[in-house]
């Protein structure tokens, strides 16, 4: 692990360079070490927080959590994030009516009321343009 993390070397513009900071991208071990990283991160992070969300879920850096404090207090719960590691920086976006994690909306829909259970549906991000490969059909193979 330690080769991995600390030996990666790359060319650009006929220029050598030694990645010093950080994993990188094209190991095949980055993404498994992204998980154990930001889980460690996470957990010692919501253990030294006093303020806590009541749900917590995450998929590699993306997070969705749910508080029932005011928007004020979870920024300074954001804020104590930022402090929390040098080179990592939380963003947030906050609504009390609905969030996107993922390609997920979550919103308060008809069943919050009744159910207690959010609703959700599948996001599109502004840029997506719908644009796929053509299948492509082959003539069976005759033997």
């Amino acid at each position: 692990m330690r080769l991995i993390l600390e030996e990666n070397s790359f060319k650009f513009n006929d220029k050598h360079f030694v990645q010093t900071h950080s994993i990188a991208m094209g190991t095949k071990m980055a993404v498994t070490f992204s998980v154990i990283f930001t889980s460690d991160l996470e957990k010692r992070l919501l253990a030294a927080s006093q303020l806590k969300p009541f749900v917590w879920k995450t998929f590699i850096d993306d997070i969705f959590s749910l508080w029932n404090i005011p928007m004020g207090k979870v920024s300074i719960f954001v804020n104590f994030a930022n402090s929390f590691h040098p080179t990592i920086q939380f963003t947030c976006e906050m609504s009390s009516e609905r969030a996107v994690f993922l390609d997920k909306e979550v919103f308060k829909g008809p069943r919050l009321s009744t159910l207690k259970i959010l609703d959700s549906q599948t996001h599109f991000k502004s840029t997506e343009s719908f644009q796929y490969t053509h299948r492509l059909i082959l003539p069976p193979v005759q033997y």
